[in-house]
């Protein structure tokens, strides 16, 4: 393993990633990097991150990278839009409607709250179609909101 200016890792660390799949983590010594004009063929880091993960397993690591490429085509990105919005939908039917946890005991009653809220999301849709309300925008962790003031 090389980075594009021929530099090799100071260390080869063996690890496992969140779901205790076995990986190889890659790290370059700072000072080998920090010198570079070319510094964005590296790596996408500005400080400290010049490290490579990688499964330890060659077909994994395989599958994952045509995984990774398949997602950047126009009809994955179409099949995932849907997705999308059924995640958007059960993230509001939890927030403003309180669907995780029944008001009731029994499943006629659960039923019955289900087809209410259901409505009642119609209806606050057709509401805010009708005045125009813009849609909200996607929430931004704490973390990522701190990133421009870093730039």
């Amino acid at each position: 393993m090389t980075c594009p200016q021929g530099n090799t890792p100071k260390d080869w660390i063996p690890t496992t990633d969140a779901n205790g799949n076995p990986t190889i983590r890659i790290r370059f010594a700072r000072s080998t990097c920090s010198g570079y004009e070319v510094l964005s063929l590296c790596t996408r880091a500005t400080k400290d991150g010049r490290s490579l993960t990688l499964r330890a397993n060659q077909a994994q690591h395989q599958v994952l990278r045509e995984a990774r490429q398949q997602q950047q085509t126009p009809q994955w990105k179409k099949r995932y839009a849907k997705r999308a919005g059924v995640e958007g939908t059960l993230s509001q039917e939890i927030r403003a409607f309180g669907l995780r946890q029944a008001r009731y005991i029994g499943r006629p009653k659960t039923h019955l709250q289900h087809i209410l809220t259901a409505t009642a999301i119609n209806l606050v849709r057709a509401d805010a179609w009708l005045t125009g309300t813009p849609l909200a925008k996607t929430r931004i962790s704490r973390f990522l909101a701190l990133q421009p003031m870093a730039a």
